[in-house]
């Protein structure tokens, strides 16, 4: 295999951890909430579109339009009115908001394990949908399949979506306006619960996203969940806030980098050196992880939590 296929094969394959890392940067750069349930959101939707597709037969252009833009969502503005929307308030730490949002991710394992026992895998036949026709294309000495073209659009697509957003609306900038200071942003007129419902919903509709395009071909939990935890590596190489890196270090550094890497043998075949590679190419998002966390001094914080109190409007101004 070529390295241009290599790097390509990456890049598509860190497509899904770019939109993952994307929907938890947005998250918390439009409420100040770090959504560690974001994965298990995606869990969720996921599970809801085979229910709906697979078991019952109801037409893929009827349910993926539901669990995407209607149940991802709908979960997103739930969350805020009923979970967040107090914390946020009454100016809630970043320890309370950690906690409550622990109890969201377990809350949504619980359920899935609930209502679909252990995982489709083993145990069920019907498969699971895929919002894609199969088919493959060769360019070259370049394959490449709708699977993974769809991942690579869709990170494109979301990012160019986010960033216009957040640049140039109004809705952008109310949004970080409430997450900088909900008071000063509701004493203009900005109706703030109503910008972070926005939010949030636009962040779960992401997560189900996600778990839809990570899905096929079998919904599996557990590596559903072990992607969580690689989601969470890319937002924290983008320090929390930077939608650009988050996509950039999703397909460059958790995608192409790291296929390249897996591909060298520089320890031959066998022995301890070989094992070790190995191990350090098959954990590398934690690595990056370790690596992102030693080298920055910290991470960004937005509004109420930052430890001065000063937000991004009281930092540049003046409080």
């Amino acid at each position: 295999m070529s390295y241009l296929q290599i790097i390509l094969t990456g890049i598509f394959a860190g497509s899904v951890y770019a939109i993952g890392g994307t929907g938890i940067v947005l998250t918390y750069k439009a409420t100040g909430v770090f959504n560690l349930a974001h994965f298990t959101i995606g869990l969720f939707s996921a599970y809801v579109l085979w229910q709906m597709n697979g078991v019952w037969g109801i037409p893929l252009w009827i349910s993926a339009p539901f669990v995407l833009c209607i149940l991802g969502p709908g979960i997103g503005v739930a969350l805020e009115r009923f979970v967040f929307r107090s914390l946020q308030r009454r100016r809630a730490s970043t320890s309370e908001k950690l906690v409550a949002n622990l109890g969201v991710l377990v809350l949504f394992l619980g359920l899935t394990q609930f209502i679909w026992g252990a995982g489709v895998k083993g145990n069920r036949k019907e498969p699971v949908p895929q919002l894609w026709p199969d088919h493959r294309f060769e360019i070259g000495s370049i394959s490449f399949d709708t699977k993974q073209l769809a991942f690579l659009i869709s990170v494109l697509l979301v990012g160019a979506a986010l960033y216009g957003l957040l640049r140039f609306t109004f809705l952008g900038t109310k949004i970080q306006a409430v997450v900088d200071r909900r008071e000063l942003a509701e004493l203009s007129t900005i109706d703030a619960n109503r910008v972070s419902m926005v939010a949030w919903a636009i962040g779960c509709g992401l997560a189900a996203l996600t778990g839809v395009l990570q899905a096929p071909p079998v919904l599996e939990p557990i590596r559903i969940i072990f992607f969580g935890i690689e989601m969470i590596a890319v937002a924290v190489v983008a320090r929390l806030v930077s939608l650009p890196i988050a996509i950039l270090s999703g397909l460059l550094l958790f995608g192409a980098t790291h296929d390249l890497l897996a591909s060298f043998e520089p320890f031959g075949n066998s022995g301890a050196l070989h094992d070790y590679y190995a191990q350090l190419t098959g954990n590398w998002s934690v690595v990056i992880l370790f690596v992102a966390l030693i080298g920055y001094r910290t991470l960004d914080e937005l509004g109420e939590s930052v430890p001065t109190g000063q937000g991004i409007v009281a930092a540049d101004i003046g409080r």
